[in-house]
């Protein structure tokens, strides 16, 4: 049978355009995957141990710091709120035992009822102690119940004076450094409050090592609830606080999080190492960097982020990210603090390794502690 030179070219114009449209389709599908898809890979694929490779207590890197975020009201024996377990143990004790060498110390609920929530150099000096004879370093935020919104409030620069300079904290051995603010959003009128706070507290402590836990970037919009949609992964934002931070601090959430095209949840070595590749590339600082925040919703309680997860999650969650730290020998990564060390009030609190007056510790605590220390006081095979 012939066929006409002009339908064996309309032929193939068809079957190019066939390609042409196949090759877009796969393009676009593997775009929309890699959008919702959070633990989209820009560096090469890593492999997690299976098991992971859990340190034993020779091999414990101990340069890194191994920290918890805690409320100075549970660390204070004088507060109502002081935490202590049936063994005696206050949350210092229990940290020194799972080998931690950090606190950020917040500072959200109060110690006192009608108080500032500003302690006196004694009662600093009272917490500190211990914490220096256990070998645990603080890092104080700079917050209090009433001063946490992303946009810097009025009062915050008198608090400062009281919370930190005046109170003499900073004369301390067991302070690291100060954490400035959390989480505010980058504009022009915050970075200069902040910029004006670490003036005043240089001016009086000039050795002090300063920080932002993090920051945001208001993109313009609302949601449902007329709540300002902030963008959390603008990273080269950061580079507006350079000139006055000796360090930057890194929050790293989206563990628990699997909502996404594949409902699945990502694989925390790979997230933790993309995270910092990421955060690295642009901020372009040599600055040192702390993950001052990081965590996994641990099944009680759904978090502040939607997310509920479950112990074992949260145990693999910690054991992903110390494994990434560790694997990668990285001078510049300080440690990991995680959030949060012990539930905040009595309600149940998604983001804690520990409640129940620190009567429970949940998998990810014992975690903590054999990466820590190279032992556990329970035995562990991870992941979960």
């Amino acid at each position: 049978m012939k066929i006409k030179k002009s339908k064996i070219l309309l032929l193939a114009l068809s079957l190019v355009a066939l390609v042409i449209v196949f090759i877009g389709l796969s393009l676009y599908g593997q775009n929309i995957v890699n959008y919702f898809y959070k633990a989209e890979l820009q560096i090469e694929p890593l492999v997690v141990n299976t098991p992971l490779d859990l340190p034993e207590e020779s091999q414990t890197k101990t340069s890194l710091f191994y920290g918890v975020n805690v409320e100075m009201s549970q660390l204070l024996p004088a507060s109502q709120n002081y935490i202590v377990n049936d063994d005696g143990e206050d949350l210092i004790d229990i940290a020194f035992r799972l080998g931690i060498t950090m606190f950020r110390i917040t500072n959200g609920t109060p110690a006192f009822s009608n108080s500032e929530s500003i302690y006196s150099k004694e009662q600093w000096q009272n917490v500190l102690d211990k914490m220096h004879d256990k070998n645990i370093q603080a890092l104080i935020l700079i917050e209090s119940p009433t001063i946490y919104q992303r946009n810097i409030n009025s009062k915050y620069l008198d608090f400062v004076q009281g919370y930190i300079i005046d109170s003499g904290v900073l004369l301390h051995p067991a302070v690291y450094g100060v954490d400035l603010y959390n989480e505010p959003v980058v504009n022009d009128e915050n970075v200069e409050i902040l910029r004006t706070a670490a003036e005043r507290i240089r001016s009086r402590y000039p050795e002090t090592r300063l920080t932002v836990g993090w920051w945001a970037v208001d993109i313009g919009e609302r949601d449902e609830d007329n709540e300002a949609i902030l963008n959390w992964d603008a990273y080269s934002e950061g580079r507006v606080f350079e000139d006055f931070v000796d360090f930057y601090s890194l929050h790293m959430y989206g563990f628990d999080d699997n909502e996404n095209f594949l409902h699945k949840y990502p694989d925390p070595y790979v997230f933790t190492r993309n995270f910092i590749t990421q955060v690295k590339g642009k901020l372009q600082t040599q600055k040192p960097l702390l993950i001052e925040e990081f965590g996994a919703a641990n099944g009680d309680a759904v978090s502040d982020q939607g997310t509920v997860g479950s112990p074992e999650l949260q145990a693999n969650t910690y054991a992903g990210v110390y494994q990434a730290l560790n694997d990668l020998k990285d001078p510049q990564i300080l440690g990991a603090l995680s959030y949060q060390f012990h539930t905040r009030t009595e309600e149940a609190d998604a983001w804690a390794i520990a409640k129940n007056d620190g009567n429970y510790l949940f998998p990810a605590a014992y975690v903590l502690q054999k990466y820590a220390k190279g032992e556990s006081d329970v035995p562990l095979s991870l992941p979960f």
